[in-house]
């Protein structure tokens, strides 16, 4: 696609990225972590970060210098999508800019500005639903699928497309349930961006939760990721990604997948019902405190609740066409509030939320979207841990505080024997 005119000269400049070789690019990027590296040292250590957590009434921020570390795995992530990442060229962003402006006339002509809500129907317990049995790191374990029957919008730009894929129409879903059949408490956990693979239940501590909680887990696969992406499992996914479109559409077919699988686990006949979503996974969790009003729990680990945020501090740096860019992402932020936990409205009880945070978390750094959620919830229960997002699920404190939680709030218990 060769762009022949720009469209809108009357926003400015079209951005444009400096093209240099991978090698060059990668070793930008590796320096660019470093520095950020010593600059949340250096925050730390002179208790500026200190600060920036007491200006929102968050819980004194660690002061230890070792929390660098974790901060530096963050950041070596972030290397990992800076280069895996396609920048977009002139004239895809050009199509990205007409594709907003359209969902936006979409939207308003539902009267999704007007009530949130209607963007997100309630699905019904799927009728299709297959069981059969997978090993699981050595344990025996289900898989739950059944068909998302998801579609977006009538006339939102991007649907063909999206719905083309037809590896992403089935809903995938591990499943561990105890054997004697009695009724029991039900977890649903929602994974992050780049999970969806076999070895997510051992990475979410699936199993241990299953055990020690006596809970059944359902854990589903969410939209473009692990087997529901036409590559397999070894490509990285398209979701989320730069085509926020495509992000548009993911997070809004992976609410409804959550939400069709919660409908499947109330035909078990649950005896509670709880939700932790890590990540993107507690973006996705987060809706539902406006959705599913009857949980007992729910729980977030390392919230990502700004997309548009972390969109923007980490797209690729721009030779020209800051101010466009900028633009962009504000028309992005007014598409995207029909499905932003931070706009959506707060409809269960406080007493049943709760969150765990991690100091040095560089991914969704929690002074940006743990703090704003918090607010928002009216500042439920919230536990500090000492680590960041990617050493989150390394240490067992998180683990404890998930299990504490859960159980405080009906969701399985702790067999003192």
């Amino acid at each position: 696609m060769v762009l022949e005119h720009d469209p809108r000269p009357e926003r400015g400049e079209l951005p444009a990225y400096p093209s240099v070789p991978a090698a060059i690019g990668l070793a930008a990027a590796g320096t660019r972590a470093s520095v950020r590296t010593w600059g949340y040292l250096f925050e730390t250590i002179c208790g500026r970060r200190a600060r920036r957590f007491a200006d929102r009434s968050l819980t004194t921020v660690s002061r230890n210098p070792m929390s660098s570390l974790h901060a530096f795995v963050d950041e070596l992530a972030l290397v990992y999508f800076d280069a895996s990442s396609d920048v977009p060229t002139t004239a895809e962003f050009v199509r990205l800019e007409g594709e907003i402006e359209s969902l936006i006339e979409v939207e308003v002509a539902a009267g999704l500005f007007d009530d949130p809500l209607l963007a997100h129907p309630a699905p019904s317990a799927p009728g299709d639903s297959r069981i059969r049995t997978q090993s699981l790191q050595g344990h025996e374990a289900e898989w739950l699928t059944f068909g998302s029957e998801w579609e977006p919008l009538a006339d939102s730009p991007g649907r063909v497309r999206w719905m083309a894929d037809r590896h992403n129409n089935v809903v995938r879903a591990t499943m561990l349930r105890h054997a004697d059949d009695e009724p029991r408490p039900w977890l649903v956990m929602v994974h992050g961006a780049e999970m969806g693979r076999s070895f997510d239940a051992r990475m979410l501590r699936a199993q241990r939760l299953h055990d020690n909680l006596g809970v059944n887990i359902v854990m589903p696969i969410l939209p473009k990721h692990g087997p529901r992406r036409a590559g397999g499992e070894a490509i990285r996914g398209t979701f989320p990604g730069a085509d926020f479109i495509d992000n548009f559409h993911g997070i809004s077919q992976s609410i409804w997948d959550v939400r069709r699988t919660l409908a499947w686990v109330r035909t078990q006949d649950p005896t509670s019902l709880g939700v932790f979503g890590f990540s993107l996974g507690g973006y996705i969790a987060a809706t539902l405190g406006a959705l599913e009003t009857d949980l007992d729990a729910l729980l977030l680990g390392c919230p990502a609740v700004d997309l548009v945020d972390l969109f923007s501090r980490n797209m690729p740096r721009l030779r020209n066409g800051k101010s466009r860019l900028d633009y962009l992402f504000g028309r992005l932020n007014i598409a995207y509030r029909p499905i932003s936990p931070l706009a959506l409205p707060v409809e269960i009880e406080r007493e049943r939320l709760g969150l765990i945070a991690a100091h040095a978390d560089r991914l969704a750094d929690p002074i940006d979207h743990v703090s704003r959620l918090w607010h928002r919830w009216d500042q439920p229960e919230i536990h500090w841990i000492d680590s960041g997002h990617v050493s989150y699920f390394l240490r067992s404190e998180p683990l404890d505080a998930l299990e504490r939680m859960l159980v405080g709030r009906g969701v399985g218990e702790i067999d003192s024997a």
